[in-house]
């Protein structure tokens, strides 16, 4: 029988089972292949090979030619906008060729080593910043006319993708550090130096792309069809906070944001990101109701608590008061963040924060202040309908859930460490999140093996991450 007689429904299913199949094996140039079988086939295979793409610079002719039709912008939903970094990496120009693996060692150590980005250097980074700008303008242009009326109907979210590494990331790919001493001048270094000078190198330095150069910044039209912005973990370069918040403002619908962002090379310059972040979060878009900011990071002892770190948790909590989602898997100070008596969250309905500190206190401490903090913040979140408060510290790893389901309020402890919570505590703690409450609370605290714990937190994040993208 030929195809055009075959009943709609009996041409749809064997579409579908087309696509599946092809999905399933990875082979998405088939799928293009199948879209110049007939119009029929090409509508329909257009809503599969045109869901998410990625574009560069160089290739926004062809982006503009292929979108010119209206049709393919319904189907669009991610745009990758992949920046050409590798292009304009001259470090290996004036780099030595052939330089011995101690050379390389000893220039390593000098950049990690320095307090601000060294001359040499400067140039590079205004070039990343001219082609972050200049890219981001080239697809704005191409975007500002589009309409709500055009495209999916929650939007199109936008994924800035860094994916070349530095001259700097792939020297430092190609090295080990060897138990042999590496001497470069007067300085020698041992297996764990050189295994802190490659961790900068793989983190890129101080380096970071911003919007800013010498000339002004290219101005850009503002783009309706962008409701999310995200920079995930494929992207191996880091990004300047002030310079993604100066992008949002052209973004006027921009909803939700998530930054898987990469560790940093040096505790200092993490702390100079914390400054970074602390300004840029007061520019964001007012708009903005999903925060997702994540980071592996290697300073993880519990007890080195920052002023940046002070002064990022409460700019957070200051911008959480207008957001019903906020996921902070990056380390907070949980005590600033719920600081008693100053904040209220009228929308949160899904809270995630990584601590600094112990979500309770370990043997013989039993006050538990950071417990009780969030119960009372707890209470003033109306809407909550899950919290989940961790941290993760050599061995100390703890995790406190609070969740609402089938007109139940649970509280659940799992914790590496020794502690005890007397029932007073526990008598207070449910007073506090019953606090206009009908429900009724269920409670329960496990000793547990750190990784049986780290195992809960996975899970707990998981399905954060689902009830998230439910609502």
């Amino acid at each position: 029988m030929r195809w055009s007689k075959l009943p709609a429904e009996l041409r749809l299913e064997v579409l579908e089972y087309l696509a599946r199949v092809t999905y399933y094996h990875r082979k998405r140039k088939t799928l293009a292949k199948y879209a110049t079988v007939s119009p029929e086939w090409q509508i329909f295979f257009e809503g599969h090979t045109m869901r998410s793409i990625e574009v560069k610079q160089s290739e926004i002719d062809t982006f503009r030619f292929i979108f010119r039709t209206k049709r393919r912008r319904r189907c669009l939903r991610n745009i990758g906008l992949v920046l050409e970094l590798e292009l304009h990496d001259t470090t290996s120009l004036w780099y030595p060729e052939g330089a011995t693996r101690n050379h390389t060692f000893g220039e390593m150590w000098l950049l990690a080593s320095q307090p601000t980005v060294l001359p040499m250097l400067v140039s590079e980074a205004v070039k990343r910043n001219k082609i972050f700008a200049r890219t981001a303008q080239a697809l704005f242009c191409e975007l500002s006319p589009w309409r709500k009326s055009h495209v999916w109907h929650t939007g199109i979210n936008l994924e800035i993708i860094a994916k070349s590494k530095s001259f700097w990331q792939k020297e430092a790919c190609k090295l080990q550090p060897s138990t042999d001493p590496v001497v470069f001048g007067t300085q020698t270094f041992s297996k764990s130096e050189q295994e802190q000078i490659l961790e900068a190198a793989k983190a890129d330095f101080r380096s970071s792309i911003g919007l800013y150069f010498k000339s002004a910044a290219p101005k850009m039209p503002q783009v309706k069809v962008i409701t999310s912005l995200s920079i995930l973990r494929k992207s191996v370069r880091h990004f300047d906070p002030r310079a993604l918040a100066r992008l949002m403002g052209y973004l006027p619908s921009l909803k939700t944001f998530v930054w898987e962002m990469r560790p940093r090379g040096h505790r200092n310059i993490e702390h100079e990101l914390q400054e970074q972040l602390s300004t840029a979060i007061k520019d964001w878009p007012s708009g903005l109701n999903d925060v997702q900011i994540s980071q592996p990071t290697p300073f993880d002892n519990y007890l080195t608590l920052s002023p940046s770190l002070a002064m990022l948790s409460a700019n957070l909590a200051d911008r959480a008061q207008c957001l019903s989602c906020l996921s902070l898997r990056h380390c907070t100070d949980a005590v600033e963040f719920f600081k008693p008596g100053i904040r209220r969250f009228p929308n949160m309905k899904y809270l995630t924060l990584r601590s600094k500190q112990l979500v309770v206190d370990e043997l013989p401490s039993s006050g538990h202040y950071l417990l009780g903090l969030t119960a009372k913040a707890v209470s003033c979140m109306p809407k909550l309908r899950n919290l989940t408060l961790f941290n993760m510290h050599g061995d100390h790893i703890g995790l406190l859930t609070y969740e609402i389901s089938d007109n139940m309020l649970t509280l659940k402890l799992r914790c590496s460490w020794p502690f005890e919570i007397r029932e007073g505590t526990i008598g207070l703690l449910r007073d506090s999140l019953k606090r206009g409450r009908s429900e009724s609370l269920r409670w329960g605290s496990k000793l547990l093996l750190a990784e049986r714990v780290k195992a809960h937190i996975a899970s707990a994040l998981y399905r954060n991450k689902l009830s998230v993208e439910r609502h």
